[in-house]
């Protein structure tokens, strides 16, 4: 994100946009994008658990995942790399 310093506006505070600012947008702005991947490949967000905590859920191998998102994530790249990687080229390539 690039701020103009002289113009920025730290918006919860009304003061002058610094550098922990900064960061925390960034971590924002990279949860959505860790939000928006584990929706895309089948993960709910939900607060239908016990204790009505929010969690992430999936069905994998017939059983019901209820993670936070880092333990999602993880499970994800797993469920990623165990997944066979699709041919590429034609068959005459592959053959030679």
């Amino acid at each position: 994100m690039c701020i103009d310093e002289d113009s920025a506006v730290n918006w919860t505070e009304g003061g002058p946009i610094t550098e922990v600012d900064e960061i925390r947008y960034q971590g924002e702005m990279l949860d959505h994008r860790i939000d928006a991947f584990l929706r895309s490949k089948g993960w709910k967000h939900t607060s239908s658990t016990p204790g009505c905590i929010w969690l992430w859920e999936r069905e994998i191998g017939g059983r019901l995942m209820l993670v936070d998102r880092a333990t999602a994530l993880s499970a994800q790249a797993e469920i990623e790399a165990s997944e066979p990687v699709p041919a590429t080229g034609t068959q005459k390539d592959q053959e030679s």
